[in-house]
């Protein structure tokens, strides 16, 4: 199930697809933090709707859904947000891919 919105964001037409949740509109976000990763370009936090957005270098664009703000917080300190990513984000929440 897919479906388009038109956005504000650094992609015109983003294709949305759910995974381990239902599909629901996806954010705005204009709070990106760059990284110095090799596998993450960029990091994002929504307080109010307690979602974190990771863009990585494929392209694809991940929001995790009901992500504590702490763990926002460790994620920006992580000294590498790879292998933050992969032992505390990754298979931990709901989450929606978007692609380009």
């Amino acid at each position: 199930m897919s479906w388009y919105k038109k956005s504000k964001s650094n992609y015109d037409i983003m294709q949305v697809f759910s995974q381990n949740a239902d599909i629901q509109p996806c954010h705005v976000f204009n709070n990106w933090e760059n990284t110095n990763s090799s596998f993450i370009t960029e990091i994002a936090y929504d307080d109010a709707s307690r979602t974190l957005a990771i863009r990585m270098k494929n392209g694809k664009e991940y929001h995790y859904t009901d992500v504590e703000p702490e763990m926002y917080t460790r994620f920006l300190a992580a000294g590498s947000k790879g292998i933050f990513f992969s032992g505390n984000v990754k298979d931990n929440y709901k989450f929606h891919i978007l692609r380009r």
